[in-house]
């Protein structure tokens, strides 16, 4: 039994009954999850091409009443995983907020999410891959892609295998104390398929 599907044949138990209410809680979200992918990829692939892309938002069982993920799908028959966005609900009474994505093509593994890192120069490192071998690393204000930081490009893998990168991004520019989100993303060369990513955040110290 999925989050949102319940068997016609038995009737619901307490803990199915959680499941359907909050896999409905989760079908809620889909508008802001999709808000998300808008702003952490460049405008001329999601917003100007949205009709030619077709994006899924698969809920899957939730890790917990307060967390949860959901996958960012492209294309159809079948569909292709590029992300999968990682949810939690931080207070009692909030709404569900994107805290991260992770993709195991495509991965940061330093520095380590929600670390605290200094307003300077900063190494990305990671494993990746994307059209032609090009990656794109970019550091944002949270909340606002636009107010993008440092961006740099590196080579990773070209195929099926991701390749290890590692980029220097300048953060000197950022607040003490605010957060900043890194981006790894690799194209596929298509304008109507925003490729695969990888999202963390990391605070300023």
């Amino acid at each position: 039994m999925t989050a949102v599907q319940a068997s016609a044949e038995r009737r619901l138990t307490p803990v199915d009954a959680g499941r359907v209410f909050f896999g409905w809680m989760f079908v809620l979200i889909v508008a802001a999850a999709l808000v998300l992918v808008a702003r952490i990829l460049p405008e001329s692939e999601v917003v100007a091409n949205v009709a030619a892309i077709v994006v899924g938002l698969a809920i899957v069982p939730l890790l917990s009443s307060r967390s949860g993920e959901i996958d960012v799908l492209v294309g159809e028959q079948p569909a292709v995983v590029r992300s999968t966005l990682l949810l939690r609900q931080l207070g009692p009474d909030d709404g569900w907020f994107v805290i991260g994505s992770v993709n195991p093509h495509m991965t940061i593994e330093s520095p380590s999410s929600r670390s605290v890192v200094p307003a300077g120069k900063l190494i990305v490192s990671g494993v990746a891959r994307g059209f032609e071998a090009q990656v794109s690393v970019t550091a944002y204000v949270a909340g606002d892609a636009r107010q993008v930081i440092s961006q740099r490009y590196a080579l990773a893998g070209s195929a099926e295998a991701s390749e290890p990168y590692a980029v220097e991004l300048d953060l000197s520019s950022a607040e003490s104390g605010s957060v900043v989100m890194i981006v790894v993303k690799g194209g596929v060369g298509l304008e109507t398929d925003p490729g695969e990513f990888s999202v963390i955040p990391v605070m300023i110290a």
